[in-house]
């Protein structure tokens, strides 16, 4: 096949190889008018951005170690496709490679594999006529590499520009162009190299100046006569269909391309990620079908910028939906999610943001959670850990990840230890390591890889200690041997790691893109002479984590893998599905009103049931006995503590809450956690985790209920019968229910559980909520499960109604550690005010509790007189312990009432009753004889009907 081709290379890194060839393709494709492909030498994900953004196309690597020789052309011949021409950047020096290779996966070695004539960038700033010697070595040093010319970076014409050019001649290289100093052109580094093109909004402006550039100072034509000049080569191009179908796995033995379902050959879980991997059987396979098509969600954006082209080609042609979303903003993945792949970037740079996004967090963990199939290289490994230098992350892997002062350069073959979502136990892939964060542990349970590696030659060592720190101009000697001393000399040129300390990043110098000094003063690997073996990464049967960035094109069946997985897998159901859909499923702008559900439409029905209140039963004149609020005043220490909150600027601290809940309970700090309300902890339970089987206790507070299934799940209710007295059968609960939400005492009924029946629900893998909003009532709290530290067990408290606060939202959760951090985790910054927090606080003292015990006494009181006058007028109640009281008057009572000037509190909205029950609130003995006499009347009413 035709294709007009040239190499642009150097004799060493530094020499502006990124800014000639991304200038190059610029220069051909707006000056020249053509269609033109770019390439890297080598496994650098920066610079084919840059190229990309230069064409307009892909820009493509091409790496003999991570596909093998065989594919390095039909890669080549598939990425140029359509174009006119195909421009390949070289990688460090020409001639280096992998130490005692004698130039493996060098740039000669790939120009040669291609047969592609080389253009030689020579910086000239500090040199004359030794340019010409430079350039004589090497067109000698290998008479199979042909360089066609040269040119002449960072000179001017002049005198000395005459005199190299001069030398030139003699040797036969023609000078095609002379690129002066153009300090606009300095591009900015990091610990990892030159900043991405989608990190630098300025990059459009910079490529056009270098095309600029490049268009009136090189000599287009004749380079393009040079790229001519390259002979036809023979075979035809790449193709992922044909990949994935022959199992083209370059230098290893064929795998097979079907999945098992064997699973993992480890039975150790990998923490978070350790979730059921739910199945579903596929009838069709085929591209063709839209309905056979998966969505895979790959990471982009500004903190995810690098991965290779050919993975998300080889998904398309395995018949998946590839999608692109955005860590630092988009809310949720892509809709119908049933596979994740997480590739390279510097999430490090953007840890504050990503972890602000709280709800793609939430979303993400609670896919890995629930099996669906991912993928995660490098960063992505960051972005599942729980945390990255102490700011949270994903959290679905049981690992910390933190900057390092060692930079970890590997060029290794790996070997898969056991079988999981990608790999067979004994396979070994060809794979790439550049990273300056460690993760602690640096493996789990069931390890992706393990890697050797070979300790630094003693050259190295040597250099490594005796190079000063050199200048931006200077060649980068020592980040050479740093990278041949992890065997990984065929590393990006620009990997540019900065030897600043001060500073994170450092400009380079103008017109050499590839010019900041790599790091020489470590790299991970071993310093006894012996070769080191490191089992890293984590894997399941649904899961594959590690730093290890490995080309798929060169391993065809993983992607084959994944993608059979995430065919199988169940679509995810994103927990922000239900907030997303805003006013759907038949809600109108007239059923809210101020944030309360509307208490009736025209035809007297609730078109939220479950997101009822009692407060939307009272109004103006009416008396009320809806809502459960203590109607007494505040206490002037509480009333303090509320009023000195609001004198603070800063904002709320919740520590000091906290450690009072603590001390108050008998508890360690992280068993309890301060809380907007009950509510806010009904929603964060909800939010936590995948649950399978969540079920709830009914008739029950309806707002975990409505948390569950607006946070995507469907909930199982198990329903407590008025013949029972309401009382809990825990066998009524599912034993597969993962997540158990029962009220004590129970609201509306009053009823008060036993501890031992609450108990008797505790299983493993289940986590028991007991909503305690009203135990405080409840003189002495007999019941009470706060003191229990049993695992997968939770206890949500409120100070709402108790502390005559409801415009505060203060409560909080007390439980098992780890439910505990589940919630704290899904929560966003700052959800408990400062006037909350300063409520909790003053709550948990013993003057509080002293207190709250004399207002529980007080509702008793009050509540004994309510249901004495109920035996009076025989209606029928269920015996309470709370401040209030679920009392059957019949259908038609409660709108009599209303009419009286009383308002009580509908029950037809808790799940389990119908009309005829309502809940009514205890008040002290004035107002309750008055109600008395109004179900007196209201009954006589019913009765004469």
């Amino acid at each position: 096949m035709t294709l007009p081709r040239l190499v642009v290379a150097a004799p060493s890194t530094g020499s502006g190889k990124t800014t000639v060839a991304t200038g190059l393709m610029a220069a051909l494709r707006t000056s020249a008018g053509l269609v033109v492909s770019g390439h890297k030498v080598g496994p650098d994900y920066i610079d084919p951005g840059y190229h990309a953004l230069a064409t307009g196309r892909p820009g493509r690597n091409l790496d003999p170690h991570l596909v093998g020789v065989d594919r390095v052309v039909p890669l080549l011949l598939h990425g140029a496709a359509g174009a006119d021409i195909a421009v390949i950047e070289g990688v460090m020096g020409l001639y280096d490679g992998r130490l005692g290779t004698d130039g493996f996966s060098s740039t000669a070695h790939v120009s040669s594999l291609t047969s592609s004539p080389v253009v030689l960038v020579l910086d000239v700033a500090r040199m004359s006529r030794s340019a010409a010697a430079i350039a004589a070595g090497m067109v000698a040093f290998d008479p199979s590499v042909r360089i066609g010319g040269v040119v002449l970076n960072r000179c001017s014409p002049g005198r000395n520009a005459d005199e190299i050019r001069r030398a030139l001649d003699r040797l036969g290289l023609p000078v095609l162009g002379m690129l002066p100093l153009d300090p606009s052109l300095a591009t900015p580094s990091r610990h990892l190299g030159l900043v991405p093109v989608a990190e630098r909004d300025e990059s459009v402006a910079l490529i056009e100046r270098l095309g600029e550039q490049v268009a009136s100072h090189l000599d287009l034509s004749a380079l393009l006569e040079v790229a001519r000049s390259a002979p036809e080569l023979d075979g035809g191009p790449w193709d992922p269909v044909t990949a994935l179908r022959e199992g083209d796995r370059v230098g290893f033995d064929t795998a097979s391309l079907v999945p098992h379902d064997a699973g993992s050959t480890s039975d150790a879980p990998v923490g978070r990620a350790a979730g059921a991997a739910r199945r579903r059987r596929v009838e069709t396979n085929t591209v063709d079908d839209a309905n056979a098509r998966p969505v895979i969600a790959v990471a982009g954006g500004r903190a995810f910028t690098f991965r290779y082209p050919e993975t998300e080609e080889l998904l398309e042609a395995a018949g998946c939906d590839v999608r692109s979303f955005d860590p630092l903003t988009d809310p949720t993945l892509p809709a119908g999610t049933q596979g994740i792949y997480l590739g390279g970037g510097f999430p490090e740079m953007y840890a504050a943001e990503l972890a602000a996004n709280t709800n793609l967090l939430r979303d993400l963990r609670a896919a890995v959670e629930a099996g669906v199939p991912t993928v995660a290289e490098c960063a992505g490994l960051l972005y599942l850990a729980e945390s990255l230098d102490g700011v949270p992350m994903a959290g679905a892997l049981p690992a910390q990840a933190a900057m390092s002062e060692r930079l970890t350069l590997r060029y290794p073959v790996a070997t898969a230890p056991s079988d999981s979502l990608l790999t067979r136990a004994g396979e070994q892939v060809t794979g790439h390591e550049f990273h300056r964060t460690t993760t602690s542990p640096p493996a789990g349970p069931q390890p992706a890889w393990l890697i050797e590696t070979s300790p630094p030659s003693p050259e190295a060592s040597r250099t490594s200690a005796e190079t000063s720190p050199p200048s931006p101009e200077t060649s980068r000697t020592s980040a050479e041997t740093s990278v041949v001393a992890a065997e990984m000399a065929v590393l990006d040129d620009e990997s540019r790691v900065s030897r600043s300390t001060s500073a994170g990043s450092v400009p380079t110098s103008a017109n050499s893109a590839d010019a900041t000094d790599a790091s020489a003063d470590g790299t991970d690997a071993s310093a006894d002479g012996s070769d080191v073996s490191a089992l890293v990464g984590f894997a399941s049967e649904t899961l594959h984590a590690s730093y290890l960035h490995v080309h798929w094109a060169g391993h065809p069946m993983l992607a084959a893998r994944f993608a059979a997985a995430a065919h199988r897998a169940v679509p995810h159901l994103s927990a922000m599905a239900g907030e997303c859909a805003g006013a759907s499923a038949g809600e109108t702008a007239d059923s809210r009103q101020g944030g309360k559900v509307s208490p009736t439409g025209t035809d007297g029905a609730l078109s939220d049931p479950l997101r009822h209140h009692g407060d939307v039963e009272i109004g103006d004149g009416l008396l009320d006995f809806a809502v459960n609020v203590y109607p007494g005043l505040r206490p002037e220490w509480l009333e303090q503590a509320l009023h000195d909150s609001l004198a603070s600027t800063g904002y709320p601290d919740e520590e000091p809450a906290r450690a009072a809940l603590a001390k108050h309970h008998g508890r360690e700090c992280d068993e309890v956690l301060p809380t907007a309300g009950a509510a806010e902890a009904f929603t964060l339970v909800a939010r936590a985790r995948a649950w399978r089987r969540p079920v709830v206790v009914h008739p029950q507070f309806t707002e975990p209920h409505a948390a569950l299934e607006q946070a995507g799940h469907e909930v199982t209710e198990v329903h407590c019968r008025a013949e029972d007295g309401f009382a809990l059968d825990p066998a009524a609960v599912p034993d597969d229910a993962d997540l158990v939400v029962v009220g004590n005492p129970t609201n509306p009924t009053g009823v008060l559980h036993p501890a031992s029946t609450l108990r008797g629900l505790l299983r493993p893998g289940r986590l028991v909520v007991v909503d305690e909003a009203f135990m405080d009532a409840v003189p002495g709290e007999p019941e009470t499960l706060t003191a229990d530290r049993a695992d997968g067990l939770l206890v949500i408290r409120s100070l709402t109604k108790h502390w005559s606060i409801p415009g505060v939202r203060a409560g909080y959760v007390v439980g098992d550690t780890a439910a505990i951090r589940d919630l704290e985790w899904a929560r966003t910054p700052w959800s408990v005010s400062a006037t909350a927090a300063a409520a909790i606080l003053a709550c948990a003292t013993e003057h509080a509790s002293a207190e709250a015990r004399k207002r529980a006494e007080e509702i008793g009181a009050w509540r004994g007189r309510l249901e004495a006058g109920l035996r009076k007028l025989e209606i029928e109640y269920v015996p309470s312990t709370a401040s209030f009281v679920l009392v059957r008057t019949g259908a038609g009572v409660r709108e009599a009432l209303r009419e009286q000037g009383i308002a009580v509190r509908r029950a037809d909205t808790f799940p389990g009753l119908g009309p005829e029950w309502v809940r009514i609130a205890v008040r002290p003995p004035e107002l309750t004889d008055q109600l008395l006499r109004a179900l007196e009347g209201a009954a006589a009413a019913e009765g004469r009907q």
